[in-house]
């Protein structure tokens, strides 16, 4: 994998960052009913859609995952994760309106940030079988 070419295929993400989303910080865009995960600071990336379900935020020239967007999180990924539900309620005040939180002392948003990481990594060996992910 060349560092500074232009991603253009899925499986040039590396795969590497997949501990980059334990420290992300979580926004929620209430009236959007959008939940991003990501650094402090955004950070430029292109999107690949994964399963239909969520969005993930890949810098282009060093392929670091550099983040997560979740569209209809209320309206459907938590009814697709009904598991999650305990851990949202427990967050969602603090990380609305567009108020960044981090995870350093709050478990709730461990549990997200742990089943998104999951989730991608389950998701690209879906898609990406004949690649070893981490």
């Amino acid at each position: 994998m060349e560092k500074n070419k232009p991603l253009t295929d899925i499986s040039e993400i590396n795969f590497n960052t997949l501990d980059n989303i334990l420290k992300f910080f979580c926004v929620y865009h209430q009236k959007e009913d959008v939940l991003f995960l990501g650094p402090p600071q955004p950070v430029a990336a292109v999107s690949i859609d994964l399963n239909g379900e969520l969005w993930l935020r890949v810098e282009p020239l060093s392929k670091e995952i550099v983040g997560i967007e979740i569209e209809d999180f209320q309206l459907i990924f938590l009814k697709n994760h009904p598991e999650l539900s305990d851990a949202w309620k427990a967050i969602k005040v603090k990380c609305r309106n567009r108020k960044a939180i981090e995870s350093n002392d709050n478990p709730a948003l461990k549990i997200i940030l742990s089943f998104a990481q999951n989730f991608v990594r389950v998701n690209l060996r879906l898609l990406l079988p004949d690649l070893l992910v981490a």
